[in-house]
């Protein structure tokens, strides 16, 4: 185990053990300041105090951590020991940081890299007229584009004046990204600076001096990120000791400014931001941002759902020059979700050029997906991409990815991803088709909500037979294949009268009951497709992780074939392309959609032919038989109902099976084990 790793380690260990013994929030803060001032003195001597903000000794510990950091630094010369001390002490914020569950997460590096790449190459096209490619060509460090010296020229001048502001900066990650960006573009240009040249010494005390501006509330953070950006400006030969202005980067709050002085603070050129991703209010982390969004909305006349990584955004489009460029990364659900649609729209309205970059995998510890979003001025287009994460994929999936990622604005102004044109004419197929949406004959509903902990536990919590315990669906009861509902493990106490006005207050209700009592098709909330399965007897009561769809009593039958038709290639393909929240982590299937999803408009005579073929495939996946020729079926019966081709049939399959591997082998997929959870 190398010695950076031991220390961060210790530092965790250290840090719990600290913690654990103070009820004080204070205390805790006061601790993890104190390792934090012995790791830094480690790192570059007493004379770090005066940079630090003033912390008490941990005696215990602090010779430890000072040894370790000592030794992490050991092997490298004088001239590269404060760069890297520096990015260490970030890291060791960050491992004390991470543990307090208000929502820090820092930018991971290769991340940063693309943001500030991805900005800074919009503002050269946006700025000096060159074509995007030739711009990200020359911030990258591939090979670039020759291009002819006044447009040189024009570049080296605006890259020279160029102002980056990151409003939330932490420890400094995207200005370290931003700062470097800055500097090989500048010196490709002036051709190919050696790094250790006195010319590029000068570049980079400039950018790091006058170019560069973060803001943060954390002192601690700011103070690191100053003396980041001191060590990298210092990082050659040619370059001396370098002090970062107290204006550049210094502790304050953005969200914090009247509206009388907006106008006068459009001052930066780009703006690199990872917004706050913090809960607007939580017991658990002792956070309450209530009222600071609500003086923020206030100022502006804002109105609707608002929380902290929004008030951010907003921030950014008031402090960023006319012509400049903004990139963030925000949670996926930011580019799908309705609850975002005003934003989204006040995003569209001011900037007309955006680039969507879609991360397919976890890059942050919190249980959300990432999206990137660079935004400019100048005109209107829409483009994406995509960070590729390396992962297995069929020959099939490997040749649909093959091809360029587009990006297309669906209702309420969300952003439709496809990974190819294949893709998208399926979807312009399913959403021009002659359809009805399903809650024009039928209605969709949550499960139960139990609300509290106290509430849950007597609803839930196994007790003596009573006249109104049912039995209880949880999404893990219906089969990842869908179609099979397996026998609920769980009861619920279905008593209305137990739940008080307390416990309604914190959103716990039981529903009505002519929801459970009918025959219903059950689909799981919590999933990354539709998954439905039937349940043809009616009585039993769905939990909130499960929705619940009703047809007239005169129409059970159908039921089987509405199941059926959820359950089909060509609808879960649609499900995902049109802006569900099919994402690894956290996916929703989100009520709302499941209301509009369109259903062809002779439905009644559809979903009685796909009745006879839902009923089979359940019977056939009960005496687990295959199911294959009967999938084929249905799947054709599908397109033909949506006006799909015929010769796209196989289009739509190896587009469904790219999108949802484990489909492609149902013989496969089988429940996972589930142990009975008790309240």
């Amino acid at each position: 185990m190398d010695t950076v790793t031991r220390l961060l380690r210790q530092i965790a260990r250290s840090h719990r053990k600290v913690t654990a013994t103070l009820e004080d929030s204070d205390a805790c803060v006061a601790a993890q300041r104190a390792i934090l001032v012995n790791v830094a003195v480690g790192l570059f001597g007493e004379s770090i105090r005066n940079e630090l903000p003033t912390a008490p000794e941990c005696d215990a510990l602090g010779a430890a951590f000072r040894d370790l950091a000592i030794s992490a630094i050991a092997d490298h010369d004088e001239q590269t020991r404060p760069r890297v001390g520096a990015d260490l002490l970030a890291a060791v914020h960050e491992q004390l940081a991470a543990p307090s569950g208000v929502g820090v997460h820092y930018t991971p590096h290769r991340v940063a890299d693309y943001i500030a790449e991805s900005a800074i190459a919009e503002l050269i096209s946006t700025r000096c007229d060159v074509d995007p490619e030739t711009a990200k060509s020359i911030v990258s460090t591939t090979p670039f584009v020759e291009i002819d010296g006044e447009t040189t020229r024009r570049i080296l001048r605006l890259l020279k004046t160029t102002d980056v502001c990151d409003p939330s900066c932490g420890t400094g990650h995207l200005l370290l990204a931003a700062a470097e960006t800055l500097a090989r573009a500048e010196m490709r240009l002036l051709g190919n600076l050696e790094p250790t040249s006195k010319d590029a010494g000068r570049i980079r005390r400039r950018i790091a001096m006058r170019r560069l501006h973060g803001r943060d509330i954390d002192v601690d953070a700011v103070a690191i990120t100053r003396l980041r950006l001191a060590a990298w400006a210092a990082d050659t030969g040619a370059s001396s000791e370098v002090k970062i202005p107290a204006d550049n980067v210094h502790a304050r709050d953005m969200l914090k400014s009247s509206s009388a002085r907006l106008d006068q603070e459009r001052r930066f050129d780009v703006i690199l931001m990872n917004p706050p991703y913090v809960p607007t209010y939580s017991r658990r982390s002792q956070c309450d941002h209530r009222e600071p969004i609500r003086t923020f909305a206030a100022q502006r006349e804002l109105s609707g759902r608002l929380n902290l990584f929004g008030c951010f955004i907003i921030r950014a489009m008031e402090i960023v020059k006319a012509g400049g460029v903004v990139s963030l990364i925000v949670p996926d659900t930011f580019a799908s979700a309705g609850a975002y649609a005003d934003l989204r729209r006040a995003l569209t309205v001011n900037y007309g050029r955006q680039q969507w970059t879609r991360i397919d995998a976890r890059v942050f510890k919190a249980q959300v997906g990432s999206v990137i979003l660079t935004c400019s001025d100048r005109d209107d287009s829409l483009s994406a991409d995509f960070i590729d994460i390396p992962r297995k994929l069929s020959a099939e999936s490997s040749r649909l990815r093959s091809t360029p990622l587009a990006a297309i604005r669906g209702d309420e102004h969300q952003i439709l991803f496809f990974d190819n044109e294949i893709e998208q004419s399926i979807w312009r197929m399913v959403r021009t088709a002659d359809t009805l949406p399903l809650k024009s004959f039928a209605r969709v509903r949550d499960g139960v909500n139990t609300g509290p902990r106290r509430m849950r536990e007597s609803l839930l919590e196994p007790a003596a037979p009573s006249i109104f315990r049912r039995p209880l669906i949880e999404g893990g009861d219906i089969d990842p294949r869908g179609f099979v509902l397996h026998e609920p493990a769980r009861t619920i106490l279905y008593n209305p009268d137990m739940i008080d006005d307390d416990a309604r207050l914190a959103g716990a209700s039981l529903r009505d009951p002519a929801i459970f009592d009918a025959p219903k098709v059950v689909t799981r909330q919590t999933a990354d497709s539709l998954i439905a399965a039937l349940e043809p007897a009616g009585g039993v009561v769905a939990l909130n992780s499960v929705h619940c769809i009703s047809v007239e009593k005169n129409e059970h039958s159908l039921l089987p074939g509405l199941m059926a038709l959820l359950n089909s290639p060509l609808i879960r393909l649609y499900y995902a392309l049109d802006g569900g929240e099919q994402r690894a982590i956290l996916p929703q299937v989100r009520i709302a959609w499941l209301r509009e999803l369109p259903v062809a408009r002779d439905v009644r005579r559809f979903l009685a032919e796909l009745a006879p073929m839902g009923e089979e495939i359940i019977e056939r996946l009960r005496t687990n038989a295959g199911i294959q020729d009967s999938m084929d079926r249905l799947h054709d019966t599908v397109c033909r109902a949506y006006g799909i081709p015929t010769h796209k049939y196989a289009h739509v399959l190896a587009c469904y099976h790219h999108r949802f591997p484990r489909f492609a082998d149902l013989a496969t997929l089988t429940r996972r084990p589930r142990s009975v959870r008790v309240a």
